[in-house]
Protein backbone atom coordinates (compact mmCIF):
# COMPACT_ATOMS: atom_id res chain seq x y z
CA UNK A 1 0.00 0.00 0.00
CA UNK A 2 1.12 3.49 -0.91
CA UNK A 3 1.82 6.23 1.44
CA UNK A 4 -0.96 8.40 1.39
CA UNK A 5 -0.66 12.08 -0.04
CA UNK A 6 -1.61 13.42 3.03
CA UNK A 7 1.43 11.82 4.88
CA UNK A 8 3.70 11.98 2.24
CA UNK A 9 6.88 14.27 3.06
CA UNK A 10 5.56 14.54 6.89
CA UNK A 11 6.28 11.65 8.82
CA UNK A 12 9.48 10.36 9.83
CA UNK A 13 10.40 6.72 10.72
CA UNK A 14 12.05 6.55 14.27
CA UNK A 15 15.21 4.52 13.96
CA UNK A 16 16.21 1.87 16.97
CA UNK A 17 19.75 1.03 17.18
CA UNK A 18 20.66 -1.98 19.52
CA UNK A 19 24.24 -2.81 18.20
CA UNK A 20 25.64 -6.16 20.23
CA UNK A 21 29.46 -4.87 21.14
CA UNK A 22 31.74 -7.78 20.44
CA UNK A 23 30.03 -8.28 16.86
CA UNK A 24 29.33 -4.79 16.12
CA UNK A 25 32.94 -3.37 17.33
CA UNK A 26 33.43 -0.32 19.25
CA UNK A 27 32.80 2.47 16.53
CA UNK A 28 29.17 1.87 15.49
CA UNK A 29 28.40 1.67 19.37
CA UNK A 30 29.84 5.39 19.95
CA UNK A 31 28.18 6.38 16.86
CA UNK A 32 24.83 5.04 17.76
CA UNK A 33 25.28 6.45 21.48
CA UNK A 34 26.07 9.99 19.82
CA UNK A 35 23.03 10.01 17.82
CA UNK A 36 19.99 9.53 20.21
CA UNK A 37 18.46 8.21 23.34
CA UNK A 38 20.62 5.25 25.12
CA UNK A 39 18.86 2.69 27.57
CA UNK A 40 20.82 0.02 29.35
CA UNK A 41 19.50 -2.99 30.28
CA UNK A 42 20.88 -4.04 34.13
CA UNK A 43 20.03 -6.64 36.03
CA UNK A 44 21.10 -5.46 39.53
CA UNK A 45 21.03 -2.01 41.17
CA UNK A 46 25.06 -2.02 40.91
CA UNK A 47 24.36 -1.78 37.19
CA UNK A 48 22.01 0.57 37.32
CA UNK A 49 23.54 3.09 39.41
CA UNK A 50 26.92 2.39 36.74
CA UNK A 51 24.67 3.05 33.72
CA UNK A 52 23.14 6.40 34.97
CA UNK A 53 26.43 7.80 36.54
CA UNK A 54 27.53 7.43 32.94
CA UNK A 55 24.87 9.20 31.37
CA UNK A 56 22.31 6.79 30.12
CA UNK A 57 18.90 8.00 29.73
CA UNK A 58 17.23 5.69 30.44
CA UNK A 59 16.95 2.03 32.84
CA UNK A 60 15.76 -1.44 31.57
CA UNK A 61 15.64 -3.00 34.42
CA UNK A 62 15.25 -7.08 34.29
CA UNK A 63 14.42 -9.01 36.66
CA UNK A 64 13.89 -12.70 37.01
CA UNK A 65 11.37 -14.04 34.94
CA UNK A 66 11.81 -12.11 32.25
CA UNK A 67 13.43 -14.70 29.78
CA UNK A 68 16.42 -14.57 28.04
CA UNK A 69 19.13 -13.07 29.88
CA UNK A 70 17.17 -12.68 32.65
CA UNK A 71 18.41 -11.37 36.43
CA UNK A 72 18.23 -13.41 39.45
CA UNK A 73 16.83 -10.94 41.70
CA UNK A 74 12.52 -10.81 41.82
CA UNK A 75 11.40 -7.60 40.60
CA UNK A 76 9.96 -6.50 43.86
CA UNK A 77 13.17 -6.70 45.18
CA UNK A 78 14.93 -4.83 42.42
CA UNK A 79 12.04 -1.79 41.94
CA UNK A 80 13.00 -1.45 45.71
CA UNK A 81 16.41 -0.74 45.70
CA UNK A 82 15.85 1.24 42.21
CA UNK A 83 13.57 3.69 43.86
CA UNK A 84 16.34 4.24 46.60
CA UNK A 85 18.52 5.87 44.00
CA UNK A 86 16.80 6.53 40.59
CA UNK A 87 14.59 8.80 41.69
CA UNK A 88 17.06 11.40 42.74
CA UNK A 89 17.91 10.94 38.90
CA UNK A 90 15.02 12.18 37.25
CA UNK A 91 16.44 12.69 33.37
CA UNK A 92 16.89 8.76 33.53
CA UNK A 93 13.35 6.71 33.02
CA UNK A 94 13.54 3.21 34.34
CA UNK A 95 11.48 0.36 32.08
CA UNK A 96 10.84 -2.75 34.12
CA UNK A 97 10.98 -6.48 32.32
CA UNK A 98 9.52 -9.46 34.36
CA UNK A 99 6.97 -11.59 34.79
CA UNK A 100 6.23 -12.53 38.57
Amino acid sequence: MPIPDLFRGRMTIPAICAPMFLVSGPKLITSCCKSGVVFSDIIHAYHARKAIDAGVDGIIAVASGAGGHAGTQRAFSLVRELREFACRHPAAAVVFAAVD
